[in-house]
């Protein structure tokens, strides 16, 4: 099967909260990149795919506030896809991916690829 995904996957460990349906869980991200992550957590099994997420990571110094929906599931993770991020929350996800990354030029190409769509 080919791969669809078009930007760089990182492994990428911290904690958060995700938000659905004003309900709060304790999640762990397992990887990270500049388009969604991989989560886990007791609730995983609950979340209904495509309805949306709210979440907020925490990584020693950063914080990354985002909104999502979850696309994928598997026996215990759930892929989430960035629907909608800040500027502040935006540079720190691309710090947070950066630092894990091995081909730093790589996520460099992809942010500003990213960027350039926005502004178009």
């Amino acid at each position: 099967m080919m791969e669809k995904r078009k930007y760089t996957r990182v492994a990428f460990s911290a904690k958060g909260v995700l938000t659905w349906k004003s309900q709060q869980f304790q999640m762990d991200l397992k990887d990270i990149s500049l388009r969604g992550a991989m989560i886990s957590g007791p609730f995983a099994h609950r979340l209904v795919l495509n309805e949306p997420v709210e979440m907020d990571i925490r990584d020693e110094s950063l914080r990354i506030l985002v909104t999502g929906t979850p696309v994928s599931r598997s026996q215990d993770c759930i892929g989430i896809k960035w629907t909608g991020i800040g500027e502040k929350s935006l540079n720190n996800l691309y710090l947070a991916v950066k630092k894990c990354a091995t081909d730093k030029t790589g996520i460099d190409r992809e942010f500003r690829g990213m960027i350039l769509k926005q502004v178009r």
